[in-house]
């Protein structure tokens, strides 16, 4: 499942989405992987979330936008612990696709990732669409689900469902730790 060349996309782990992580079994998972990429010293992308323009589609749909500098933007305060200096943070996302209108997939191929493993919030919609987003672009992609929460136990069922059918290899936070340790 796992080889030299992956990457990961920790996504928009945010105040906003405080109530997706589970009770902070997400968070804590995502720190985990979090610490074995550094001690990997393979590459951790995290995104952050905010809407800028009140005519887009998302804005018109929630019609509760996540404004740059807000409390709901702020990272929650384990992931900012977590983070290490080579760690890129990328704050231009303003869709669900962390790949759309960011400097993600160049980076990704400027450090010749060939596989990533996603987590974050929320399962169903940024989760699952960046996601499909990689698939798409070329890259394998590995979606822990007890790394990604989202509202309900049928809204994370369905996206798993959805990703396992076509795009993403569904495991467990241990199994990728695990994996994480025969790498050379």
């Amino acid at each position: 499942m796992l080889k030299n060349k992956t990457a990961l996309i920790v996504v928009d782990m945010q105040h906003r989405f405080l109530e997706c992580t589970e009770g902070g079994t997400v968070t804590a998972n995502c720190v985990a992987l979090m610490g074995r990429f550094h001690e990997r010293q393979l590459p951790v992308y995290l995104t952050q979330h905010h809407d800028v323009d009140p005519d887009s589609v998302l804005w018109r749909w929630w019609q509760d936008p996540i404004h740059s500098e807000s409390e709901d933007w702020r990272l929650l305060p384990e992931i900012e612990t977590a983070l290490v200096p080579s760690d890129i943070l990328i704050q231009e996302k303003t869709t669900y696709d962390s790949f759309q209108g960011t400097r993600l997939q160049g980076l990704l191929q400027e450090a010749e990732v060939q596989e990533v493993v996603i987590c974050g919030c929320m399962t169903n919609l940024c989760c699952e669409t960046t996601a499909r987003s990689a698939f798409c672009r070329g890259f394998n992609v590995v979606f822990p689900e007890d790394a990604n929460g989202t509202k309900t136990p049928e809204m994370q069922a369905r996206a798993l469902a959805n990703l396992e059918y076509g795009f993403a290899t569904i495991c467990r936070t241990a199994d990728v730790l695990a994996q994480m340790k025969a790498l050379v």
